[in-house]
């Protein structure tokens, strides 16, 4: 199922690979997965809310993965270092 349109179902993969860059600069960094990361700076855990950071959230790992399986690796993405 579809929403938006060709210009929608593009955004959404601009914004995917805009997070899957975050998470993949986040663990080159540190060498593994974070439940957030920072909204602004790619890469960086994020803060706030109830408790700390916590590695290696499994609902992280497991939307990383479908992204993936959905939309593909851009590697061009890599290069991306600002968000929407």
């Amino acid at each position: 199922m579809t929403y938006g349109g060709e210009q929608g179902q593009q955004e959404a993969q601009k914004l995917v690979q805009i997070w899957l860059n975050s998470n993949y600069l986040g663990y080159q960094e540190t060498g593994f997965m974070v439940e957030k990361y920072d909204a602004e700076t790619p890469g960086i855990p994020g803060a706030g809310g109830e408790y700390s950071v916590q590695s290696g959230f499994g609902w992280t790992n497991g939307v990383m993965l479908s992204f993936l399986n959905t939309y593909g690796w851009n590697s061009d993405a890599t290069t991306q270092t600002s968000s929407v």
